[in-house]
């Protein structure tokens, strides 16, 4: 069993350029993300999100449906929509939050995409 260990959470605007570790999307400069420092299996590293993956993530409730082991880029592409907001997002997140002209979507949001 891995022992995992958050130790710190915050919320910084980007300086230079960041991958987001959910949807490998570039975190372009000026763009806030998440950052989380953390420990897993005895080693340190920082986990950085976009906030359209935080966004989709927490309101999808893709925590609880991947379980006690983590999320990762794998478990989202497998991931199962149970509404069209979520089956909206994913299509997104395959497009890396980016419509064709290289411009980004808007951060999800469910009363939006309910609409």
């Amino acid at each position: 069993m891995s022992d995992f260990v958050t130790l710190s959470e915050t919320r910084p605007r980007a300086r230079k350029a960041h991958t987001c570790d959910w949807c490998s999307r570039t975190i372009d400069p000026g763009e806030t993300y998440r950052r989380t420092g953390q420990i897993f299996d005895g080693r340190k590293y920082a986990w950085k999100g976009c906030q359209h993956c935080e966004a989709f993530v927490s309101t999808c409730d893709l925590y609880e449906w991947a379980g006690d082991f983590g999320l990762g880029p794998d478990d989202i592409d497998q991931y199962e929509p149970g509404d069209i907001f979520g089956a909206r997002c994913l299509v997104m997140w395959r497009r890396k939050w980016r419509r064709k002209d290289g411009t980004l979507y808007p951060v999800p949001a469910k009363a939006v995409c309910d609409a």
